[in-house]
């Protein structure tokens, strides 16, 4: 299936054995409607690894554009989590959360798996100076 828009926040991460009933409810319930709720935010998903591998969930969060991920309404979401996403999140470990800007999309099926590369590069540095680091 194509993407639904020109940006992405895509995010891969672990879970410590004690947090994940915790994430799996906090993931569905609170923080999904919450960042669909966001203008601008089209679509979100969470994946597992098939094989048990690190790291374990990658979720990737449709935007209209990559607009919406500098806009204020997401940018106030990161900058003032509810208690319980300040929870589930301290259970996260070995965390890589990219911006993103959708070059090419192509597709018809909503399939259920995905295959993500990830390399390193520099941190962003936002234009208020603050890096911007999950």
């Amino acid at each position: 299936m194509a993407l639904a828009g020109a940006g992405a926040v895509a995010i891969w991460h672990d879970i410590v054995a004690g947090g994940r009933d915790d994430f799996y409810a906090w993931h569905g319930t609170e923080h999904m409607p919450e960042r669909l709720a966001i203008p601008g935010f089209r679509r979100g998903r969470r994946y597992v690894s098939l094989d048990g591998g690190s790291p374990e969930f990658f979720n990737l969060y449709e935007t209209a554009s990559t607009a919406v991920l500098a806009g204020r309404d997401y940018l106030e979401r990161l900058d003032h989590p509810t208690s319980w996403t300040r929870a589930a999140v301290a259970h996260f470990r070995n965390v890589a959360r990219s911006l993103c800007e959708v070059a090419t999309t192509r597709g018809r099926g909503g399939g259920g798996l995905v295959a993500t590369l990830r390399y390193d590069v520099l941190p962003h540095q936002s234009s208020d100076g603050r890096s911007r680091e999950f």
